[in-house]
């Protein structure tokens, strides 16, 4: 008696451990669900913070043009304040026609009309700048646009159902031996008889 009830109650005392952490696949779900959301939220921004830098990057190139434009008007109005020779001469025969006499021009001009802001404007080089394309993947085209919405509901779904899933091995408790009448006994202290 007393060794088959000390069996069972060792028996009680081993457990089976689990593990701490489970994988099962709703982790897997809910993890590409907020994967999809995520991209969903970033990627198009991302692209419009790509274009809106490209639009500062040419204003700024714009605005170094324009600064080097209104240099070449101020040295321009400096000159003709100074009264320079050669700009005075160089006035008149564009302007006026009119060439000093003995000598002969080597250039005619390309226009006869030009005016003198087309001039000093010819005087300052304007670099081009290329802003290098957007990359076009198949995930951006999903997340833009009209696309964006439904991508967004599927990864809102794929989490749901991830949140559904139960674990694949359940926790539960082994199943006790019921006790026999000998060992109630025992265990509340009475005779068996």
């Amino acid at each position: 008696m007393c060794i088959r009830s000390a069996w069972n109650a060792d028996s009680r005392l081993v457990r089976r451990t689990l593990p701490l952490i489970r994988l099962d696949p709703g982790w897997l779900f809910v993890l590409a669900g907020l994967a999809l959301v995520l991209t969903a939220a970033v990627i198009p921004s991302g692209r419009e913070r790509r274009a809106l830098e490209a639009q500062a990057t040419e204003l700024k190139r714009q605005e170094a043009a324009n600064f080097a434009v209104l240099g070449a008007y101020a040295q321009f109005v400096q000159e003709l304040e100074d009264r320079d020779p050669a700009l005075l001469r160089r006035l008149a025969a564009a302007q006026l026609n009119m060439i000093p006499k003995g000598e002969t021009p080597v250039l005619m001009a390309s226009t006869v009309n030009a005016s003198v802001p087309e001039w000093v404007e010819s005087t300052v080089e304007i670099p081009t700048s290329e802003s290098e394309p957007i990359p076009d993947t198949l995930l951006a085209r999903w997340t833009e646009g009209s696309r964006r919405l439904w991508a967004i509901g599927a990864g809102a779904f794929m989490v749901f159902v991830g949140l559904l899933l139960s674990p694949i091995a359940a926790t539960r408790r082994a199943p006790e031996a019921p006790e026999t009448a000998e060992e109630e006994a025992e265990r509340i202290g009475s005779p068996s008889e």
